[in-house]
């Protein structure tokens, strides 16, 4: 069977190599070679646009990971420089699949909450696209375009080897510094947790993740394996990057889960599926 090519678009340059080439298997404890496997078995054959090397016009769908930066306000020297280079034949990915005649068959899934990307919540942008992929409740309400989406988590991973619960230090964090003046930011509680934990139990509490600066004692840069690492504690904090957004659920509490800590979860306070008996509130 000849799968038809589908173009996933991430935002992170990281993203490049997600997917397995072409004709082989994934790793099964790998999300995004999970996912691969699912569209084969749909028909379909999942490429990063770095990866795809054939004719733009033969894709059948383009799926955009957030809104593309096409639709993000920006200065006007952005503008002009964005201008000329489409004139001279540098337009950007989005750009090129309109040119190619696609502007039918392109989704978005986003992923950010508007506290980082507001632009894409902006409803006049949606117009632009077939499909959108999202969390938010408020939009999946409305029906048509909006379809649900959650971050990807796998069924079940193994825990990573690690000490007994009584022998492990006692918290952890792991997040990039950010700030926001969004109303529903939980950056500030985060931070407000971090200098409380620093004062009263400094020598059992360490955080990880970029943008920190040695202000903060507990901070222990950054880590290769985040699973591995948080299995040494026995409670993760696990804030997201806002609150009061219906829906909005990001993999920092399954994180926890895996690692076989006790997460500490501050966000949205209802989830499908989750059991509340099992939370202590």
């Amino acid at each position: 069977m000849t799968l038809r090519p589908v173009i996933y678009a991430p935002q992170q340059e990281n993203m490049a190599n997600i997917f397995c080439q072409p004709g082989t298997r994934g790793d099964e404890q790998n999300i995004w070679h999970l996912i691969q496997t699912r569209f084969r078995q749909h028909g379909y054959e999942l490429y990063t646009p770095e990866n795809y090397h054939g004719a733009l016009e033969d894709v059948a769908w383009v799926i955009f990971q957030n809104m593309p930066r096409d639709f993000k306000p920006m200065r006007l020297t952005k503008r002009v420089k964005r201008a000329v280079n489409q004139m001279l034949g540098k337009g950007t990915f989005y750009q090129c699949c309109i040119k190619a005649g696609l502007a039918d068959r392109i989704a978005v899934a986003l992923y950010e909450p508007p506290i980082v990307e507001e632009f894409a919540y902006d409803r006049k942008n949606h117009c632009d696209f077939t499909v959108i992929f999202t969390w938010s409740k408020d939009l999946l309400e409305l029906g048509g375009r909006y379809k649900e989406f959650v971050f990807p988590q796998l069924d079940a991973l193994p825990l990573q080897p690690s000490p007994h619960f009584q022998d492990r230090k006692l918290i952890c964090n792991f997040s990039a510094n950010k700030v926001s003046t969004h109303p529903d930011e939980l950056y500030t509680a985060r931070i407000e947790t971090i200098k409380f934990l620093e004062q009263h139990c400094i020598d059992d509490f360490d955080h990880y993740g970029a943008r920190w600066t040695g202000e903060y004692k507990s901070w222990r840069g950054k880590v290769e394996n985040k699973l591995a690492t948080m299995s040494n504690y026995r409670f993760n904090l696990c804030y997201e990057n806002a609150q009061n957004l219906r829906g909005y659920l990001t993999e920092k509490i399954f994180d926890a889960f895996h690692a076989g800590c006790v997460p500490i979860h501050f966000g949205c306070s209802r989830h499908r599926g989750h059991d509340s008996n099992r939370y202590i509130h």
